[in-house]
């Protein structure tokens, strides 16, 4: 990567947390000895270290990304170093942000080792302006560099977005399927029963599930632009699909994102884009050429992949090199070689999100749609129709919204294209889950 005169990529931006001096303010700021003072006066002196705010200044590239407000404070033996800060993107962009240290006065700097760092890392820009702080036990980190020389910086890297383009999407034919258990019922829940044919049009499917990334940059547009939401969203990492999200707060990020790309809102409230809220009775404009969650109906036909009667959307059989999922020997249809939690995403005995497209996609293209996280659909969840039926939308009302698919936290069951299951659509129902993420759906190219 080509690097500017700081040393920096051009597409970083650096913050040093600085005292002012006889010469001007300076960026930097340095440990300073106590020694030859009484007692109580280094006492004094420590508690007003701890209390001071030091200005910073920020580097001139690129132009449309900040660091502002950049604060620092030391005390006690392990001198902790706590930066405090402000930080946006023009563009929507997420934000890496990392802490250097430099023992030499700021003539080489090394990155923070990491096991006595806590705070925000790796925060993103889902407002306008965003902060957080980074809180450093240098004194035991880094016993042997820390000095009056020493000094610390704060810096940003952006990290651009591919523009949005129908690449992302996939195209479902129209045409007939059954939904529902074809296999054994003891397999599943009662509620995939009865088998019943269904007709579903021509459309167009996520290929992934919609990462932490996306969401973010549709984020920041949509409250710049009268949208709330009550939920953030997190993740394991940026390219890997947000969860902690719930329905309504996907729904009014669908409508942003159609807006954010000239496209006409789906979701409505009383007749208006439904950008604020959980009222009782969200409405989609099923003619809309906006983004939207899929139906239940949709996203299984989706799911299967133009198969027939197989369990998984790649046929019979699943393993760990399909999908990211628990498994377990009790169940026939699992075959992997490795037990319980897949051995590739799991630290420290816990399991993980993968990054979207770790896995081989179905034969419409579509990856992760087994496992990795449970997917918002649109409708609510109740009973099947024992008749045929045509692009159906489900239920007009209910207490509890679809979500498909299994996740990362779940066995093979779960994961099979007939599985269902539900969630409270409100604050409690995605926010509360590291689990439940979603894909989208539009009609029309």
């Amino acid at each position: 990567m080509r690097r500017g005169d700081n040393g920096l990529p051009h597409n970083c931006a650096a913050v040093t947390a600085g005292t002012a001096s006889s010469r001007g303010r300076r960026n930097v700021a340095r440990f300073t000895p106590a020694m030859g003072v009484p007692g109580w006066l280094r006492q004094a002196g420590m508690a007003l270290l701890l209390l001071c705010c030091l200005l910073s200044s920020l580097c001139a590239t690129p132009p449309d990304l900040e660091i502002t407000g950049v604060t620092q404070a030391r005390a006690g033996a392990a001198k902790v170093v706590t930066v405090r800060f402000r930080c946006r993107d023009a563009e929507g962009n997420p934000l890496n942000l990392a802490l250097l240290a430099s023992a030499d006065g700021g003539a080489t700097w090394n990155a923070v080792p990491v096991r006595l760092l806590s705070g925000d890392r790796g925060m993103t820009t889902t407002d306008v302006w965003r902060g957080g702080s980074l809180v450093w036990a240098a004194g035991r980190d880094w016993p042997e560099q820390v000095s009056t020389q020493m000094q610390v910086k704060l810096t940003a890297e952006e990290l651009p977005l591919p523009p949005t383009t129908l690449a992302e999407f996939a195209r479902i034919p129209k045409g007939s399927f059954t939904m529902g258990n074809q296999e054994d019922d003891a397999e599943g829940s009662f509620t995939e029963q009865p088998p019943h044919t269904v007709q579903v049009s021509e459309f167009y499917m996520g290929k992934c599930e919609v990462t932490r990334a996306l969401w973010d940059r549709v984020a920041m547009w949509a409250v710049a632009h009268g949208y709330e939401f009550q939920n953030e969203g997190r993740a394991k990492e940026w390219y890997h699909p947000v969860y902690g999200v719930n329905w309504f707060d996907v729904a009014k990020w669908c409508n942003a994102r159609s807006e954010q790309d000239g496209r006409q809102p789906c979701y409505l409230d009383s007749g208006s884009v439904f950008r604020e809220g959980q009222p009782e009775e969200v409405t989609c404009d099923w003619l809309a050429n906006g983004y939207r969650l899929p139906t239940e109906a949709e996203w299984e036909k989706a799911a299967r992949g133009g198969l027939t009667n197989q369990r998984f959307p790649w046929g019979n059989t699943i393993d760990h090199d399909r999908a990211n999922y628990v498994s377990t020997f009790l169940l026939r249809y699992d075959k992997s070689h490795s037990f319980g939690y897949h051995p590739d995403y799991r630290e420290d005995g816990l399991p993980y999100t993968s990054a979207v497209g770790s896995f081989p996609p179905n034969a419409y293209g579509l990856v992760d749609i087994a496992g990795n996280a449970w997917e918002w659909c649109w409708d609510w969840f109740d009973s099947y129709p024992h008749s045929a039926q045509v692009d159906p939308h489900g239920h007009g009302s209910g207490v509890r919204r679809v979500i498909r698919g299994g996740s990362y936290a779940d066995n093979a069951s779960y994961c099979r294209v007939a599985a269902r299951n539900s969630r409270d659509p409100g604050a409690w129902g995605g926010a509360s889950s590291d689990c439940v993420g979603f894909r989208l759906a539009i009609m029309t190219p």
